[in-house]
C-alpha cells in the first residue's frame, strides 16, 4: 500500500480510488474511509491460479483492496467503489473481472454476486501456519 502510484497509478490500464469523508472536529479535512483498486491480472505470477482458463478469460482485470471502514459499512460506500471498478474495467475493454475474497466474508460475497460475478473456484493460502479458504469470483463483462 506504500508505493500506490507504482503499482497502481503508474500502469496502463490499472487505477486506485479512495472513497472519503469529512473529518470531524480537530481531525483533517477529510479522511479515507475506504478504496478499491483494479489492475491487469498478472499472468506470471498467476496468484489465483487461473492459467487453465487463461484462453476462455481473455483480457483480465483484478479487483483488490475493496475496502470500507467498519463504522460506514452497510451504507452504499462498498457499492460505489465496486461500481466504479466494474465501470473503469469496461472503459478499458477488459473481458472479465476477477476477485479472491476469504470464504467467510459473507457481506463481500453476497455484494459480489449482486452486481454478478459468479463463483469461479476456491484456493487454499497459507497464512504463516494457518491455511486460510479464499473464493475467486468472476464477473463477465463482454
Amino acid at each position: 500500500m506504500l508505493d500506490v502510484p507504482g503499482k497502481y497509478l503508474d500502469k496502463e490500464d490499472a487505477c486506485f480510488w479512495i472513497a472519503t469523508q469529512p473529518g470531524e472536529n480537530d481531525q483533517p479535512k477529510e479522511k479515507i474511509v475506504g478504496c478499491v483498486a483494479l489492475l491487469p491480472y498478472d499472468w506470471d505470477k498467476n496468484l489465483l491460479k487461473l492459467k487453465k482458463v487463461n484462453n476462455e478469460l481473455g483480457k483480465v482485470a483484478e479487483l483488490t483492496r475493496l475496502t470500507v471502514a467498519a463504522e460506514i459499512r452497510r451504507k452504499g460506500n462498498g457499492k460505489k467503489l465496486l461500481e466504479k471498478a466494474i465501470e473503469f474495467s469496461k472503459l478499458k475493454n477488459y473481458d472479465n473481472l476477477v476477485v479472491k475474497v476469504f470464504a467467510n466474508n459473507v457481506a463481500a460475497i453476497s455484494l459480489l454476486v449482486k452486481y454478478g460475478f459468479k463463483f469461479h473456484k476456491r484456493n487454499f493460502t497459507d497464512f504463516g501456519y494457518v491455511p486460510v479458504e479464499e473464493c475467486v469470483y468472476v464477473l463477465k463483462l463482454k
